[in-house]
C-alpha cells in the first residue's frame, strides 16, 4: 500500500488552512516583536518607568489582531479560489 501524497488535490483544503495557521502566527509574532522592540528603544531615550513597553507589547497585540482579522477575511470572502500557477 502507497502512502497517500499530502499535495494531491483534494488535500489542497488542508494545507491551505494549515498556512493559514502559521500565516496568522508569524504575523501575531512579529507585530509583537516589533513594537516592543520600537518601545524598548524609546524607553532607553526617555526612561518612563517601564511603561512604554507595556504600551509597545498592547499596541503589537492590536496590530497583530487586525492583520490577521483582515487576513482571515481575505480567506474567507473567496474560500474556493485557487492561487494562481506560477
Amino acid at each position: 500500500m502507497r502512502p497517500q501524497n499530502p499535495f494531491r488535490p483534494s488535500n489542497n483544503k488542508v494545507l491551505r488552512y494549515l498556512g493559514l495557521c502559521v500565516q496568522l502566527g508569524l504575523t501575531m509574532a512579529v507585530s509583537v516583536l516589533v513594537c516592543f522592540y520600537a518601545a524598548w528603544l524609546l524607553e532607553q531615550r526617555f526612561y518612563t518607568g517601564g511603561i512604554l513597553p507595556g504600551l509597545g507589547i498592547l499596541l503589537g497585540i492590536a496590530a497583530g489582531g487586525w492583520a490577521a482579522y483582515r487576513t482571515t477575511l481575505k480567506l474567507l470572502a473567496h474560500p474556493d479560489d485557487d492561487p494562481p500557477s506560477q
